[in-house]
């Protein structure tokens, strides 16, 4: 009996140390989530800021990296201070008052030909839709930087109306300094 008990301490032991070998990595404040639209008027470049959460990452133990993080829409900046303002709080677009934040958490991250990819779940204005963002990871003394790129249809999400003044598709740039 004390050898099965020993047996399964052992184990538990090891389950935990395996967990404690992925690497968290505290989130930069200068970390930054761009984005590009096209308008009628050209295209528009913008920002949101105030990530937060929790990245766990090991290069050689994927299956225990995650993702779970959150942005702050009352962050976003386009460079227009009238059109900040409107697609922040018009309940059209982000409605921030009423969902202040936007939401990611991830499924499984996994190796690809180009660096990783991460599948999750991404959450605006209460809609939750599976996405995989591709990246990579470059490592530097005491942290590194993770960069990735997605595109998304803003329509998905109800942010903002169908009008041939502003295209549907978003492309998003991420950009996350990481410290250990």
């Amino acid at each position: 009996m004390n050898s099965k008990i020993s047996i399964t301490l052992i184990c538990m032991a090891a389950m935990v140390m395996s967990f404690a070998l992925v690497q968290n990595w505290n989130i930069a404040d200068s970390s930054k989530i761009s984005f590009k639209i096209k308008s009628a008027l050209g295209i528009v470049d913008g920002s949101i800021g105030g990530l937060k959460g929790t990245v766990s990452f090991d290069p050689n133990d994927l299956s225990h990296s995650n993702l779970d993080v959150t942005l702050d829409l009352a962050t976003i900046t386009t460079g227009n201070g009238k059109r900040d303002k409107d697609i922040k709080e018009e309940t059209t677009w982000f409605d921030s008052a009423k969902y202040p934040k936007l939401a990611f958490k991830s499924a499984a991250v996994t190796k690809t030909t180009g660096g990783y990819s991460v599948d999750g779940t991404l959450t605006i204005k209460g809609t939750a839709k599976k996405v995989q963002i591709p990246f990579t990871f470059a490592d530097a003394a005491g942290g590194g930087t993770f960069t990735g790129t997605l595109k998304l249809n803003r329509l998905d999400y109800g942010v903002g109306k169908s009008t041939m003044m502003v295209k549907d598709t978003v492309d998003v740039t991420i950009t996350v300094p990481v410290k250990k």
